[in-house]
């Protein structure tokens, strides 16, 4: 039998050996990062431009088996939003090109590996939608209820990523809409929607 060295910590519930403790310090750490420029894309033949976000699971870290982001709260914009905001409050946010096949339904809870990251969708403008902010929330609201569309302000957004695994952990970051009607060219994207200010809370 070769020789070796067991070492084990005491605590009031048994012991803890230092494979296990080790294991206890890989628990997923997840973070958010601002992805850079807005993503393109289509929705019923109307060209469109996403503000998004991507949570990201640190490489020194076990994988996350399922998570989700949530809005808290949201602040901003003119009195007229305010009912808007508090209805946001609590909704989901969609996964990048994953929760567009039925967006009446919650989003999947997505793993993440060690090391690995998703892009989540924030809000995005619609060319055929002009003026509007579209705060991209699943399960969506019903049709005819435009509740997840704002108009022109700053729109500080609180966020919490919920995971089976990782500490729930809170972001904030800043949705700047100029409310001006949108030509649908990605170019000019920029000059209406910006997302910026990221930082833990």
């Amino acid at each position: 039998m070769s020789l070796g060295v067991v070492i084990a910590f005491f605590s009031g519930a048994g012991t803890i050996t230092v494979g296990e403790a080790l294991r206890l310090r890989r628990k997923p750490r997840l973070s958010l990062e601002l992805v850079e420029g807005l993503g393109p894309g289509r929705v019923a033949g109307a060209q469109t431009a996403y503000a998004r976000l991507a949570v990201r699971n640190s490489l020194y870290s076990d994988g996350e088996s399922g998570m989700v982001v949530r809005i808290e709260k949201v602040r901003g914009g003119t009195p007229e939003n305010a009912e808007k905001l508090r209805f946001l409050e609590s909704s989901y946010l969609a996964w990048t090109k994953e929760d567009r096949g039925n967006p009446n339904v919650p989003p999947k809870p997505n793993p993440i590996s060690a090391g690995g990251s998703r892009q989540i969708d924030l809000a995005h403008l619609n060319s055929k939608v002009p003026g509007c902010l579209i705060v991209d929330i699943r399960p969506q609201t019903e049709s005819g209820n435009y509740m997840n569309y704002l108009g022109a302000g700053t729109f500080t957004f609180e966020l919490t990523l919920n995971g089976n695994d990782a500490k729930t952990r809170r972001f904030s970051a800043d949705v700047v809409h100029d409310g001006a009607p949108w030509d649908g060219r990605q170019t000019t994207a920029g000059d209406r929607l910006q997302l910026k200010d990221l930082r833990r809370i």
